[in-house]
């Protein structure tokens, strides 16, 4: 997933590359400071479970990380490569969805952490009109469409208003996701739609690498969690929590489906795309291809599209 985020952490230096392990001293740290700490979702406490920066919520089964920003920037090539292809057969489905709530025509849609434009270009293939946020001016110099570099939500007025919010696998890398919700309360309308998709703790990739890791193979774990890379993720929420976040700020969940996390097209680029290719990578890409069909399925897909109509009151 592109390493660009929306209202990102700096809390510390990065490990370094994903294939990397923190040492001692980077371990207490991180276990010191995320050990008890509140979950977003239910408030209760997190433990640590599996690795010293990622913990879980007993109670709502949602995960937290406190990985730091930072590490290796990634090859914009191999990048787009390896992401384009099932990012925008994804958004298209995405905006299918919208459409099938509300007409898509002239409506105002805000991407948030709109990266390479990719979605804002669909919308607009729609004929929406369509703004994006994004904080990296590098990555938002590829895109063609309308992005404002700046971080969200200080990257539009108080009084702006849209028509649908879009969170398109980026609210997984934000600190204050409760906070960024609500701020999506305040720029919505009545019935004014929030599109979020996000990979989820229910997928078959991210229980097995937890099983993996539990054995003592931590890269599967490392890889999901985007360990060492520029934004790691910093929350694996459950499907049922993640709707309980939407619900209890202000919005009803009208529409939930899964969307393609695998596709064979790009797919030797993903492999490849944090270390140079190696045996291992050979093996992981072999892997994946033979799986990118039944990953497809219902249930076993990570990646779930929630869409959420604003209601009256917060």
């Amino acid at each position: 997933m592109p390493p660009s985020a929306a209202m990102i952490s700096t809390s510390g230096p990065p490990f370094g590359v994903a294939s990397e392990i923190p040492s001692r001293a980077d371990e207490v740290r991180l276990h010191s400071v995320l050990e008890g700490r509140a979950c977003a979702v239910c408030g209760g406490p997190v433990h640590i479970r599996i690795a010293a920066w990622s913990a879980r919520c007993d109670t709502c089964r949602s995960w937290a990380s406190n990985l730091p920003v930072g590490g290796p920037e990634l090859d914009t090539h191999t990048r787009i490569t390896g992401l384009e292809p099932l990012r925008r057969e994804n958004f298209r489905v995405i905006l299918s969805e919208l459409r099938s709530l509300r007409p898509l025509q002239d409506a105002r849609i805000l991407d948030v952490g709109s990266a390479y434009g990719w979605f804002l270009e669909e919308a607009a293939a729609a004929g929406a009109v369509a703004v994006g946020i994004e904080p990296d001016a590098d990555i938002a110099s590829h895109s063609t469409g309308d992005v404002r570099v700046g971080f969200f939500p200080d990257a539009i007025p108080a009084s702006e208003n849209f028509d649908i919010i879009a969170f398109n696998d980026v609210l997984e890398h934000l600190p204050d996701v409760p906070g960024a919700i609500s701020i999506c309360h305040e720029h919505l309308p009545t019935q004014g739609l929030l599109s979020i998709n996000i990979p989820t703790a229910d997928g078959i990739a991210f229980r097995v690498a937890c099983v993996l890791a539990r054995v003592g193979i931590y890269g599967p774990y490392q890889r999901l969690w985007q360990f060492g890379l520029p934004s790691p993720h910093l929350h694996y929420f459950s499907t049922k929590a993640l709707v309980t976040l939407i619900e209890d700020r202000g919005f009803r969940v009208v529409k939930i489906r899964q969307l393609s996390s695998l596709k064979r097209q790009g797919l030797w680029q993903r492999v490849r795309m944090v270390d140079r290719p190696g045996p291992v990578h050979v093996l992981a890409f072999v892997g994946m291809y033979a799986a990118a069909n039944l990953l497809d399925r219902p249930g076993l897909s990570d990646i779930v599209h929630i869409i959420a109509e604003r209601t009256e009151a917060l």
